[in-house]
């Protein structure tokens, strides 16, 4: 029998994103992916570089009605980790502009902790954890350009 390490795990298990595709949506977002969930739920990962002309893009999570939003509302919330783990490193492949992407995360349900081991899992390079302005209940975790995993 194999062993199987708590890593490989990991790796195994959120490497099985649902079919996305590239849309434009118009407004604020330059890129979005929208996908449907296996319980017909639809999201986008939607990104913009609108905080700051030094190359900082936002990654945001919405739902089919505009709402941002957070993976506790799908009956499978692997799936959808998964897909916007693809998406986002489909994003830092394609678009040469960024330097680093945000992803703001709740605090109140230690989403800023499983968010930011998450990416240091599947991303290279610095990752660094920050309170976000105006939300104390908040933080925005950055990736920072390098080679994803």
């Amino acid at each position: 029998m194999t062993k199987i390490t708590y890593s490989n795990f990991l790796c195994e298990l959120f490497d099985k994103p649902l079919s996305y595709e590239w849309q434009t949506k118009g407004g604020k977002f330059n890129w979005t992916a929208k996908f449907k969930t296996t319980d017909a739920k639809l999201f986008y990962v939607a990104f913009d570089n609108q905080v700051d002309d030094e190359g900082t893009w936002s990654a945001y999570f919405i739902d089919s009605i505009g709402r941002i939003s957070k993976t506790g509302d799908v009956s499978n919330p692997i799936e959808v980790f998964s897909t916007v783990i693809a998406v986002i490193k489909e994003f830092a492949k394609k678009n040469t502009a960024w330097k680093r992407i945000g992803i703001g995360a709740s605090k109140t349900e230690n989403r800023d902790r499983l968010y930011h081991n998450m990416i240091k899992k599947f991303f290279k390079g610095k990752i660094s954890t920050e309170d976000e302005e105006g939300d104390p209940d908040s933080k925005i975790i950055y990736i920072y350009r390098s080679k994803t995993k």
